[in-house]
């Protein structure tokens, strides 16, 4: 669960951010977590974050998500994350 600072945080990018978000050229990828293949729609850890901040399941991934490759959209969940031994890397690990 976020903190109040941190979900006013959130809201205000997102409140600011709808310029942020909206002026960034953003391909659509297929945005898919690349070992169990869900969509952020699919998963409720995704779901139930963005209708709290008030975003698409899509954008809360691209704004918090710290597996999300901007390049082409894969991420990893966290089950899937921990199931995969938590990879890391000293520059911070995407998903390939």
């Amino acid at each position: 669960m976020r903190s109040q600072h941190e979900l006013r945080r959130i809201r205000m990018l997102r409140h600011h951010g709808s310029q942020f978000i909206g002026s960034v050229d953003v391909p659509e990828f297929q945005m898919i977590c690349i070992r169990c293949r869900k969509t952020p729609e699919q998963m409720a850890e995704y779901t139930e974050e963005a209708r709290e901040l008030g975003v698409t399941p899509r954008e809360y991934v691209r704004m918090e998500e710290g597996t999300y490759n901007s390049s082409n959209g894969h991420f990893v969940c966290t089950p899937c994350y921990l199931a995969m031994g938590a990879p890391s890397s000293p520059k911070g690990w995407v998903a390939p």
